[in-house]
């Protein structure tokens, strides 16, 4: 098979016996002259891999681990240097082993952690297949153990305890599965993840549960227009193309699919991946702490035994687009307020040219926003939110296609024939008037100055990146970490090859909005995502409009870049291996204007900085203030996206803000062009030239937020999460109503008075002297005049403690089509800050992340997202949260979240031995210690310390240090002390719980939370999702739901409250009553019995209960095959929650059951379930009663080096600065 792979003399027998010491060379600059980098070299011959570039030689390794004498054969590239970039001092081998596998290892003697990427080029519509989303579920099941390890948590086990994680996806060609793990246990990790290419057992046990999961995914994506557009993409290809496939699957597609033909879904997938997974079409990169022999040993040992099979899969499909599928306009119905327009040209694929690049030099001409460009033009006219062209090989290997896609306003939709032609009239020009080869050689300057100084990625990224450049057949072998970020050839030809391509002849069209005025007669619906379009073949005045498109307005190509850095050198002198924990930042000046702070940048090579200012304004005294505060930060993002035309691709780039009590700016970028460019953005931040248009521009982005936290279940969640959490004064929902009714010249009146008090924080750190920083500080304030700023104002938003104990409260979409409940829980410590118990709480959260997911989402199947977080250890109050993102009932997900939290002390922490606390505890301290990666990771850390008024730089080492301190009793007593999930009145950590329902289904009233057990409420919402129990009143119900324009989460904060919640009570076959009956008659007949462990007790249990429940029906039938359906399995949420029912049941409280005099806590709102949780709903009350968190204390005595200092105003300040003059400062006092 080798024989065939490689020429003759590829394989050197007389090298045979060469170890594996060799290294190949490294790059260490961008633009050399070594001829085998010469893009015009014999390394590429028309855009592929030439000789040369094909060179591997015979190695041998042996395998100590496994006290093997026989070596293993496998083949080594010689085919030349490996280009790398120009920061990029690790060393890299690429290797091809005996079974065809292609792997890059990489040396990194600075990582913390190691990781891998494995890619088998088979995606979901690769192989045709009876059942849709196939490659998809085998993805998902493909770690659920092997024969070497059977246990289906065996890999997540090991991971969560060497700080690592995994993560996999299914692409439409290809699919991938990564790790992560701290670099000591790569060897392990690799042991165990070969094994799932080699021996996986696709476990039978499992093919139900993640088929589920696998559903739960498609439903989270129901909402996304992104997900229909690539629908309607597949129904506009040719007739039985794969593209039409639908890729991700549900449950229907796979378990009912299967059921149907008689065939057994996991022996689909076990065929499926015996058939189709060989080494031959696999890629691997592993980056690792250990030298590139060990590393070669590693990769040798472990994946040369997985099977080669040949090459299973070719992906070589014809076009999807032929002529007859050009020419068309699919129009469609979205689900966010915002109208899309998408033009698709389709072409032969452009990896082809690889090295020429013609696309990338495309993009740059077309996504210009300079005077004259298409952007600008149409933003000027307030037509368009975002426009962006991006060209791909999309479809296959042989199929690449340019999209135009643009954003539109409403006015935009209304007039989008004008966008049309203002697009082809774009394209025309550049027929016409071809960009030459200046234009080229400017771009491949600032390619090559990134290439040179961009930072190296040490995350999962990078071995991504690389088998996706390993498995381009166009990408050359010596490109192979690089990919094509290395510098390009000028081809005319293939520019205008491309650019030919852009009529109306060539394309199809897409256009999407909500069709608020039904001017849209759609025609068809899209079943799997529910929503209408219709297609329609272009007609000839339509055609003859874009095919001569005359528009008054002069587009012209991009002007030079004047943002253009030349000459740059890496720094000559670098502290190395200097660690962020021992760097601070100067107090160069504060006084009551503001305060300075500098860094002289000596740790990191690339001749940047970065300056940034925050201007703190006076609180808000109402929403409509919050509001235009607000929507400054995003206008002046709006303005400066054609304002700094170019600044981007020259490395120089920008940011603006707007906070509640703060607004800012910040810049970084080469040195040389970065102080200028600062000056800039200054001058430019208050100008209100064109604001009016950008106005009506960003009432219709406003817009769009407000639907996405209208519709977005996640969203509705957040934004009253972050209410409990601050004493921020607005509901989002009413502050971006607020902002979508006011008026321009309202707005302008506020902006030109939020400047009047202010106070300045100026950060700056580069290699400059420290006159910089305090010279732009002064021309800011020489700009603003600002009168001081009251010393209570100085304070930032004020955390707020929680009520003690444990709170519950639900929340509502209104959105009828959303598919996914959230069930979210938050612990957070009222507790003043210190650096132990952060250590604490984030071993905690790290342990709970990778037993959460395997648990509930592994074993139990609870939902796609199945997560568990912690904030950042510097300086915020300890949180651990867990979120869910399922289809099940939140009460039911509340048990089972409940059940889990109560085991994992006693059946997870206690059975963890010394050692792997401490295992756990040194990847902390790694993870801490990490340096940083480039000025920019410094800079925002060192912020941070700055705006939270610690100024605590030596924080990380505080908590480096406490990490030494954790042993397994330290963490157990921690958890009792801190985390206590059935602590409900008491002073520990407290606990808010919010559960989020969809529209349709049933939420209990306050009434009947009262009344009713969470395991009655949890058993009812599974049969209620099952689709068992009727609602009579549903239809009338959601018709109210949907004509009501507010969100119904957020009227909880209006004080008519009622008045936006639809009157139309659900009326139902089977009620909570009915339910609780049942369960109490069950359990009075059962509870001598352990119903937990005997599984003929609750067969009979189910059996009694679906007789009881069918007796109880007044109006309708139930349908008895779904009620048996509901119960098939020991593992069907229906039979868990009757169990939990049964289990932990509690008696009712009666109807005439009420609060005693102030309620709970001493609170009237507030009701308390049968288990003594608290409840509320008026969450405006809730928090009245909490108090604010002190602020931070500062560490440090804040003695700055200055307290005055009076501009030169001299014009050449920052260049002579930079040119090293000293003492052209004379007014420092």
């Amino acid at each position: 098979m080798l024989s065939q792979t490689y020429s003759s003399t590829s394989i050197a027998s007389d090298k045979s016996s060469i170890d594996t010491s060799y290294c190949p060379l490294t790059l260490k600059e961008a633009l050399v002259s070594d001829p085998s980098l010469n893009p015009d070299s014999e390394h590429t011959a028309n855009g592929s891999a030439g000789a040369n570039d094909n060179r591997f030689y015979v190695r041998k390794t042996l395998d100590p681990i496994n006290d093997s004498d026989e070596p293993i054969t496998y083949y080594q590239y010689e085919g030349g240097k490996l280009a790398t970039m120009g920061q990029d001092t690790r060393e890299h081998r690429l290797l091809k082993l005996s079974n065809n596998m292609e792997v890059l290892i990489t040396h990194d003697d600075k990582c913390i952690t190691a990781s891998g990427t494995l890619r088998v080029e088979v995606g979901s519509i690769s192989v045709k297949s009876d059942f849709e989303g196939l490659a998809h579920l085998l993805e998902h099941m493909l770690f659920l153990g092997t024969e070497k390890h059977p246990d289906p948590n065996h890999f997540n086990h090991f991971l969560s305890i060497n700080g690592g994680y995994t993560n996999a996806y299914t692409d439409l060609t290809h699919t991938a599965y990564q790790f992560m793990v701290t670099k000591t246990e790569l060897e392990e990790a690799l042991d165990r993840f070969s094994q799932f290419f080699i021996s996986p057992l696709i476990n039978p046990e499992c093919t139900d549960r993640e088929a589920k999961i696998v559903d739960s995914e498609f439903k989270g994506g129901f909402q996304d227009d992104t997900e229909k557009f690539q629908a309607l993409i597949g129904l506009m290809s040719k007739l039985n193309h794969p593209l039409r496939t639908f890729s991700c699957g549900n449950y229907e597609t796979l378990v009912t699919k299967a059921k149907d033909l008689g065939v057994n879904l996991r022996d689909a997938v076990a065929d499926f991946f015996e058939k189709y997974y060989s080494s031959d079409i696999m890629k691997l990169a592993v980056c690792g702490g250990e030298s590139l022999d060990e590393l070669t040993r590693m990769v040798v040992t472990k994946f040369t035994p997985v099977k080669s099979k040949g090459i299973t899969v070719e992906n070589d499909f014809e076009a999807p687009f032929g002529p007859e599928e050009l020419g068309r306009i699919a129009q469609f119905e979205t689900t966010e307020n915002g109208s899309l327009l998408c033009i698709e040209f389709p072409f032969p694929n452009i990896d082809e040219k690889f090295m020429e690049q013609p696309a990338l030099y495309l993009e740059r001409l077309c996504n210009s926003s300079d005077k004259g460009s298409l952007y600008k033009h149409l933003q000027d006219k307030g037509l368009i939110i975002d426009l962006g062209i991006t060209v791909s090989s999309r479809y296959f290997t042989d199929s690449s296609s340019l999209s135009v896609n643009i954003v539109l306003t409403e006015e935009g939709y209304k007039s989008y024939k004008y966008v049309l032609k203002a697009v082809f009239a774009y394209f025309a020009m550049l027929r016409k008037n071809p960009p030459g080869e200046e234009f080229f050689h400017e771009q491949k300057e600032l390619w090559a100055q990134g290439f040179k100084f961009a930072t190296i990625s040490r995350h999962l990224s990078f071995v991504e990146n690389v088998v996706s450049n390993l498995a381009n057949p166009y990408c050359p072998k010596y490109l192979a970490v690089v990919g094509d970020s290395m510098v390009k050839k000028y081809s005319f030809e293939a520019i205008s090859n491309l650019i030919n391509i852009l009529t109306i002849k060539n394309c199809f069209m897409l256009l999407g909005s909500k069709n608020k005025d039904g001017k849209v007669k759609f025609t068809d619906h899209y079943e799997l995502y529910d929503f209408k379009y219709r297609i329609d073949p272009f007609d000839e005045e339509f055609v003859q409009m874009l095919d001569d498109p005359k528009i008054s307005f002069k587009l012209t190509l991009p002007k030079p870049n004047k943002y253009i850095c030349r000459g740059l050198k890496n720094k000559e002198e670098i502290e190395r291996g200097a660690c962020h924990s021992n760097h601070e930042y100067t107090l160069l000046l504060k006084n009551d204007q503001g305060e300075v702070w500098y860094s002289k940048d000596s740790r990191f090579p690339a001749p940047k900085g970065k300056i940034s200012t925050s201007f703190v304004i006076p609180k808000p005294k109402s929403l409509r203030e919050l509001s235009y505060t607000t929507a400054f930060g995003m206008m002046t993002t709006l303005r400066f996206n054609s304002l700094m035309s170019g600044a981007s691709d020259a490395g120089l780039f920008y940011g603006t803000n707007g906070l509640r009590s703060s607004v800012g700016l910040e810049a970084s970028g080469y040195t040389p062009k970065l102080l200028k460019f600062f000056e800039k953005v200054v001058a430019h931040y208050k100008l209100p030239l064109l604001w009016p248009v950008y106005f009506k521009t960003l009432k219709d982005i406003l817009k769009l937020v407000l639907r996405e936290k209208e519709i977005e279940l996640e969203e509705v969640v957040s934004a009253h999460e972050e209410f409990l959490d601050f004493d921020i004064i607005e509901n989002p929902n009413e502050s971006f109503e607020l902002i979508s009714k006011v008026e321009y010249l309202e707005f302008k009146k506020h902006v030109s008075k939020m400047f009047k008090e202010v106070y300045f924080i100026t950060i700056a750190a580069g290699e400059f002297d420290e006159q910089v920083p305090l010279e732009i500080h002064s021309r800011i304030c020489e700009k603003y005049k600002p009168k001081k700023l009251a010393p209570d104002q100085l304070v930032q938003e004020h955390g707020l403690y929680q009520h003690p104990g444990k709170h519950l409260t639900q929340l509502k979409t209104s959105d009828p089509k959303s598919l996914q409940c959230i069930f979210r829980l938050k612990l957070t410590s009222n507790k003043p800050y210190n650096h132990l118990d952060a250590v604490h709480n984030s071993i905690i959260a790290n342990l709970l992340e990778q037993e959460i997911h395997k648990k509930l989402r592994t074993e139990e199947g609870l939902g796609y997202v199945v997560s568990c977080s912690t904030n950042g250890m510097a300086y915020e109050r300890t949180s651990i949260i867990i979120n869910i993102s399922s289809n099940c009932d939140p009460s039911y997900i509340h048990l089972r979240v409940n059940k889990f939290l109560r085991e994992f002390r006693d059946n997870y922490l206690e059975s963890l031995t010394e050692d792997e606390y401490k295992s756990v505890a040194k990847f902390i301290k790694e993870l801490i210690n990490t340096p940083d990666y480039d000025l920019d990771d410094e800079f925002e850390r060192i912020e941070g310390y700055i705006e939270n008024g610690t100024y605590d730089f030596s924080c990380p080492q505080a908590l480096a240090k406490c990490t030494e301190q954790i042993t397994k009793d330290s963490v157990l007593k921690f958890w009792d002390r801190e985390i206590d999930i059935l602590n409900i009145h008491g002073t520990n950590s407290p606990i808010v719980i919010y559960e989020g329902y969809r529209l349709n289904d049933r939420m209990p009233t306050m009434a009947e939370r009262q009344m009713y057990p969470e395991s009655i409420l949890g058993l009812y919402g599974c049969l209620h999702n099952a689709d068992i129990l009727k609602d009579n009143g549903g239809e009338e119900r959601n018709k109210n739901l949907k004509e009501n324009s507010g969100s119904i989460a957020g009227s909880i904060f209006k004080k008519k409250a009622k008045e936006a919640i639809p009157v139309s009570a659900p009326k139902y076959d089977i009620e909570y009553s009915d339910v609780s009956t049942i369960i109490s008659d069950l359990h009075k007949e059962y509870l001598p019995t352990n119903t937990s462990k005997s599984g003929n007790v609750m067969d009979s249990i189910v059996k009694d209960f679906k007789y009881a429940l069918l007796k109880q029906i007044r109006s309708a039938t139930i349908d008895k095959a779904k009620l048996d359906k509901a119960f098939e399995s020991e593992k069907s949420f229906c039979y868990i929650a009757l169990q939990m029912a049964i289990d932990q049941y509690v008696e009712p409280l009666p109807e005439s059951h009420k609060l005693p005099k102030g309620g709970v806590n001493g609170k009237d709102f507030i009701y308390a379930t049968p288990e003594g949780i608290p409840v509320f709903e008026d969450f405006v009350k809730f928090r009245e009663g909490m108090k604010k968190v002190e602020p931070l204390k500062c560490v440090r005595e804040l003695k700055p080096k200055y307290t005055e200092y009076h501009s030169s105003k001299q014009p050449n300040v920052f260049q002579r600065s930079l040119e090293g003059t000293k003492g052209i400062f004379k007014n420092i006092k």
